[in-house]
């Protein structure tokens, strides 16, 4: 039996100074996210950029926490190195691969009409599953409803590559009505935790 989608969710990107020392600091902060009504974590890594998704219950408390000094003093003394990119989703499905490491994409992009989107998505799994696409997600913006965050999954980041460049992806796209170019974002995707 699967879970019930949360409503919301933020994807945290930033960069850190050292991947191992910002974990570490990331692990004790556990309570703080669980507090802040988080249900868990999904870690993606590529060089020094960490792109963390945190599924959550309670918009006005993850509010608090992402505004909170206490976070702002672990962040620095985590070794953070950028602004931190927070974008707030609201989880459409989610078939994300959790338990092992993976390839991983977050494409990005505004679309002219959900609906009319998501029923290309959905029509499209083929040409997902030819470029080795084993785990996925689709997140809407929360305050945004055009907006779209879409994380694949694959062994290999050649696959996922693959997928971006591929002619039969661009023309699915435009069928979909997306408004403008994709931004794609490829990582290591790290195992995640429930609390």
């Amino acid at each position: 039996m699967s879970r019930p989608l949360p409503p919301l969710a933020i994807l945290v990107t930033h960069r850190v100074a050292a991947y191992d020392a910002w974990k570490t600091a990331f692990d004790a902060h556990r309570d703080a996210r669980k507090a802040a009504s988080i249900l868990g974590d999904h870690l993606n890594r590529s060089g020094d950029e960490v792109a963390v998704y945190l599924p959550a219950t309670d918009r006005v408390k993850v509010a608090a926490f992402v505004d909170s000094p206490n976070l702002r003093s672990t962040m620095q003394q985590a070794g953070v190195i950028s602004p931190p990119r927070i974008e707030w989703l609201k989880p459409v499905e989610d078939a994300h691969i959790a338990d092992r490491s993976t390839a991983g994409m977050i494409v990005a992009h505004a679309v002219k009409d959900f609906a009319a989107w998501k029923k290309v998505y959905d029509s499209v799994e083929g040409l997902r599953k030819r470029h080795g696409i084993i785990g996925a997600a689709v997140n809407q913006g929360l305050d945004e409803p055009n907006l779209v965050a879409v994380y694949h999954q694959a062994e290999t980041r050649a696959e996922l590559q693959a997928l971006a460049a591929s002619p039969e992806l661009e023309a699915a796209m435009q069928q979909a009505g997306v408004a403008g170019p994709p931004e794609f974002r490829f990582y290591d995707a790290l195992p995640g935790t429930l609390y």
